[in-house]
């Protein structure tokens, strides 16, 4: 039984937890295209090759993120 490739798995794991944080990372321009194309909402995706600096920053921009979506479904719920 042939794996799931990032797409497929994506949107098995977005069925358990939407919302949930993901990065996809590439080394393929059309498999970029073809990452959003599939997606309902739109995940980050990192072109290879990319320094550990690049993953980091785009890790502390999703993690940021999340916290203030969090924050604003706190302060509407009050």
């Amino acid at each position: 039984m042939p794996g799931l490739n990032g797409p497929e798995a994506f949107a098995q794991m977005t069925k358990l937890r939407p919302g949930i944080p993901v990065i996809f990372t590439t080394g393929y321009a059309t498999e970029v295209n073809l990452i959003a194309a599939q997606s309902q909402v739109h995940p980050a995706i990192l072109q290879k090759p990319y320094g550990t600096l690049v993953l980091a920053e785009r890790l502390r921009g999703i993690l940021d993120e999340k916290k203030r979506r969090t924050l604003r479904d706190e302060d509407r719920s009050d």
